[in-house]
């Protein structure tokens, strides 16, 4: 067996998830719902905005005006 943490194992199973779902969605169509737990997740803006097929910019100003800061 491995010594992975099977928390570990499972926070990238969600991540992933979560990856498959915002390749559904375009810039018009993700929720701030979707969007806030993408940023919860630790996705990157430029992430997002390849997810999504929009710029960078767009992404962030998507998330300023939903008040959604980036997770640190």
């Amino acid at each position: 067996m491995t010594s992975i943490d099977p928390w570990f194992l499972y926070q990238l199973k969600e991540i992933a998830a979560l990856e498959i779902e915002l390749l559904k969605h375009t810039a018009e169509t993700l929720t701030p719902e979707l969007l806030r737990q993408a940023k919860r997740a630790g996705i990157s803006d430029e992430r997002l905005a390849l997810s999504i097929q929009a710029g960078v910019q767009a992404v962030r100003q998507m998330r300023e005006e939903r008040g959604i800061r980036p997770v640190l």
